[in-house]
């Protein structure tokens, strides 16, 4: 009941727009008591403070906070206030905090591990000295000298280089079978010469470590956080891990070589009226194939990927004589991209939504710009059209 009077919510909100406090006077009080009070200013409705639940929000609709120096330098950048405010209390590394701080990485941090901590790692610390206090985020690392433990100033880096330690050991873990695994299907040798042509050296095998092991532990990589976890998922891969390296192995070397064969085919053909269409087709496969290509996308859309760049050559190949109906089709696709491309500036809806309809873009560029070939679901432009206006309104 209470949310029929809240709409239509653009008036809604063009109303509480200026019957808010000042940004000081919202400080005092609080945003739920704020809104409460602009409310029923505006609607003459009652909320109850308790019922503005910001806890519940989902990660995405949050605040995004950023912290700046006096220079307007970004200083730190989340959507965890506690976090912040906990980093920022520290001020000076001479305050007691941060030298409690210090002293704590000087007993955490560990330069070099031969195994995954039996005693587990934390996903964080917040050391308390007197009003101060300070939070640090202790994870995993690796480096060229091997795995060690850190402590992090923030969350995202800390879970990221986590992560990727884990998987390290992971692999580490299996000594010889390691080795032997990443090299159980046919084309491992031919995919990483073609992916050398745009990927760092051992960054092909490094990805499929971890795509495989995301497939087996189902969760984030850098929740794992204690031996036990670690050492099942380490016999899962002995046991499983030979068929997934072959099955997302074989998906990556066929996304690996339709790269090759789709920039071999941009090269083929310089008419100055392709211009247009080896930009949009280059710009497509940057997006689809980035160096980090498997991490960036998943291993469930590598098959995708590689029938997408299928018809991205098609269109190439077969585009004499249709340049005009090619720009018109890539024009309106190029509108669509660009209004997803404000959500996704926008950071108001869910990263998982802007998700499915850039694969529906992809879906409807099959359809539009390769002739003869078929999408995998059901699209036109009037059906991404669509699902774009109902991720703006919200």
């Amino acid at each position: 009941a209470l949310r029929r009077t809240l709409v239509p919510l653009p008036q809604l909100l063009a109303e509480l727009g200026g019957a808010m406090r000042s940004g000081a006077a919202v400080r005092q009080v609080g945003l739920g008591s704020a809104l409460g009070e602009a409310l029923r200013s505006s609607r003459g409705v009652t909320v109850p403070t308790h019922a503005w639940q910001f806890d519940a929000l989902p990660p995405h609709l949050r605040l995004l906070i950023e912290v700046r120096g006096e220079q307007g330098e970004l200083l730190r950048r989340g959507r965890d206030i506690e976090a912040l405010q906990a980093q920022f209390r520290l001020g000076d590394r001479r305050a007691t905090a941060g030298a409690e701080l210090e002293r704590l990485r000087g007993e955490f941090e560990v330069p070099a591990l031969s195994s995954f901590p039996q005693d587990g790692v934390p996903a964080r610390r917040v050391v308390h000295a007197g009003d101060r206090s300070a939070v640090a985020f202790p994870a995993l690392s690796a480096s060229a000298a091997g795995v060690g433990m850190r402590l992090f100033d923030d969350a995202q880096t800390a879970a990221e280089a986590h992560a990727q330690a884990v998987v390290v050991l992971l692999w580490q873990s299996l000594g010889k079978l390691g080795k032997q695994l990443l090299r159980s299907f046919p084309d491992h040798d031919a995919a990483q010469l073609r992916y050398a042509t745009f990927g760092a050296a051992g960054a092909f095998d490094a990805q499929l470590m971890t795509a495989v092991a995301q497939v087996l532990y189902l969760a984030p990589l850098d929740t794992i956080r204690d031996a036990g976890t670690f050492h099942e998922l380490t016999g899962q891969l002995r046991r499983d891990g030979g068929a997934q390296v072959a099955r997302i192995g074989k998906a990556m070397a066929e996304v690996v070589q339709e790269r090759a064969l789709l920039i071999a085919a941009l090269q083929s053909q310089t008419s100055p009226a392709y211009v247009p269409a080896r930009k949009d087709i280059q710009a497509q496969l940057d997006w689809l194939v980035p160096a980090e290509f498997t991490l960036r996308h998943g291993p469930a859309r590598l098959g995708d990927i590689a029938r997408y760049l299928r018809a991205a050559r098609s269109r190439w190949l077969n585009l004499q004589g249709k340049v005009d109906r090619d720009t018109g089709s890539a024009n309106t696709i190029a509108a669509l991209e660009a209004r997803v491309e404000r959500l996704t500036q926008q950071a108001i809806v869910e990263p998982r939504s802007l998700g499915d309809v850039r694969w529906a873009l992809q879906e409807l560029r099959v359809l539009e710009l390769a002739p003869g070939l078929k999408a995998a679901v059901k699209t036109s432009v009037t059906r991404v059209t669509r699902q774009i206006d109902g991720l703006e309104r919200g």
